[in-house]
């Protein structure tokens, strides 16, 4: 949850040091291009973004039952090194764009198979609403692929989309995963009492 205040709040102290910025004409990447008054803020807070989002992939990995589920854990780990590239390798540096195409790639992946195995395990609602953001972030991550293929910089808006439904989904696990944690550590410390 953490991840997804910082990346909030990064992206809108960028924007509003960017005067220049047009959502209909730059990727949210351009904020972090060198040389850009923006580019610390992007970049650092990108960075502390995407090692958050690690520490919660971590979470989602080790709060899985089941192997379906650890295949996902592992795939959103994966797809959170491309967060972390992103502000590591700013533009122009091609390696930023392979940091991009590992997260617009692997995020709706790691969601589909998650919430695969969110419904294998009876979490139906949670299941559905994490296979929801799988499309989201698909479709839209690929919107963000295609354009950016074409030359393209205008590609704030699909990517602004794709975060906004991971920060939701994010958001929603988290808490998911405090409640549970809270029960398993009251339920096994009362345990250890009686």
């Amino acid at each position: 949850m953490a991840g997804s205040i910082t990346i909030v709040i990064t992206i809108s102290s960028a924007i509003a040091a960017s005067p220049w910025f047009a959502w209909t004409d730059h990727a949210l990447s351009d904020l972090g291009r060198d040389g850009r008054a923006s580019a610390p803020i992007f970049n650092i807070g990108i960075i502390v973004s995407g090692i958050l989002a690690f520490v919660f992939a971590l979470g989602v990995l080790d709060a899985s039952r089941v192997r379906l589920g650890r295949v996902g854990g592992i795939v959103l780990c994966i797809a959170t090194t491309g967060l972390i590239g992103i502000g590591v390798f700013p533009l122009p540096d091609p390696l930023h764009n392979i940091s991009g195409l590992i997260l617009w790639t692997l995020l709706p992946a790691a969601l589909s198979i998650i919430g695969r195995a969110l419904m294998q395990t009876g979490k139906r609602r949670l299941g559905l609403g994490t296979a929801a953001a799988a499309v989201v972030t698909g479709i839209f991550g690929g919107i963000t692929i295609a354009i950016a293929a074409q030359g393209n910089p205008a590609i704030a808006i699909p990517e602004a989309i794709v975060m906004a439904a991971a920060i939701v989904w994010i958001f929603i696990v988290s808490i998911k995963l405090v409640r549970c944690t809270m029960w398993h550590w009251e339920h096994s410390h009362g345990a250890a009492e009686s």
